[in-house]
């Protein structure tokens, strides 16, 4: 594991994401057109500075902020089974931040959703009953290429 995630230790400040070039923005009170959340509507300046304040807050609240220097979906998708697993190892509840800052940001969604998606199916969660302790969702509804993992 230790190749693959790095601890950032303080780096939440110093932490500049890489954000996809966005259409016109809109003022982050006004609703979008197209109805999407108004998180997606914000320029990049507000979206890297909220996403900072909220690594900050994870680092406040003692939770590990992960980051994995994955470029592609197959090894993301190793990367975050293998932390799913790490953590659902012990009883206690533990939340982790693990930040994918190479893999876009339509990837982390469809893996947060197809997780989402995997807890309906009851055949399945039968069989594997530890796939309920373990949640996955975008940090700040995609703010950032964060993902939260919790047990």
């Amino acid at each position: 594991l230790s190749s693959i995630f790095a601890i950032l230790l303080g780096a939440a400040s110093a932490f500049q994401p890489r954000l996809a070039p966005r259409h016109q923005p809109l003022s982050p009170l006004q609703s979008s057109p197209s109805g999407e959340d108004v998180v997606s509507e914000l320029d990049d300046d507000r979206r890297a500075n909220l996403f900072q304040t909220m690594l900050r807050d994870f680092q406040i609240e003692n939770v590990p902020l992960l980051g994995c220097d994955a470029r592609e979906v197959h090894t993301m998708n190793a990367a975050l089974w293998t932390t799913m697993s790490e953590l659902s190892e012990t009883d206690e509840a533990q939340k982790v931040c693990i930040i994918l800052e190479d893999i876009p940001m339509d990837a982390l969604k469809a893996f947060a959703t197809d997780y989402s998606n995997l807890l309906t199916q009851l055949r399945l969660v039968d069989h594997l009953p530890e796939l309920r302790r373990i949640g996955v969702s975008l940090l700040g509804k995609g703010v950032g290429p964060a993902l939260i993992i919790e047990t």
